[in-house]
């Protein structure tokens, strides 16, 4: 994928703009983030679950949140973490 300086602008002020809303906090775990460099894009609704990626699909999450939520809901995931099954 080509690089393109309006996405990586588009991006940025994503990020910074939920970082605000968010409170630095992570929507998973609620944990505050210690770096920028831990901080991912989550979608709330998976793409692959014709979720779309605009602002209101969008929250930050820790790298290692993301990862285990995959494409679950975040009610799914948050029964998968309180030791529920996995909703496939």
């Amino acid at each position: 994928m080509k690089w393109n300086r309006n996405r990586s602008k588009t991006r940025q002020w994503q990020r910074s703009h939920l970082v605000g809303k968010q409170s630095g906090r992570c929507a998973l775990c609620g944990k505050l983030f210690e770096s920028m460099k831990d901080i991912t894009f989550d979608h709330i609704v998976a793409v692959s679950l014709g979720g779309d990626d605009t602002l209101e699909n969008l929250q930050l999450a820790h790298f290692k949140c993301n990862q285990s939520k995959g494409i679950m809901s975040q009610e799914e995931w948050e029964i998968f973490q309180k030791g529920g099954d996995k909703v496939e």
